[in-house]
């Protein structure tokens, strides 16, 4: 299992143990795996922080994916 699958898995098992409907789990599910693809092109290239996350925000917004 690759890893983005093994942190899809988790968030969904953890999220249906809390009895999360099943459009939130899906919504929550795609937006980490938005996440997970950005910092992979991005190279996982620094400890994921308070100025990466702005630069994620970012590069969503400034592609139209607010």
């Amino acid at each position: 299992m690759s890893t983005h699958t093994e942190h899809l898995q988790k968030l969904q098992d953890w999220m249906e143990l809390r009895n999360y409907s099943e459009a939130t789990i899906s919504a929550y599910r795609c937006a980490l795996k938005q996440f997970l693809e950005w910092r992979e092109a991005d190279g996982f290239s620094a400890p994921f922080g308070k100025e990466e996350a702005r630069r994620y925000l970012l590069s969503r917004y400034r592609s139209g994916k607010k």
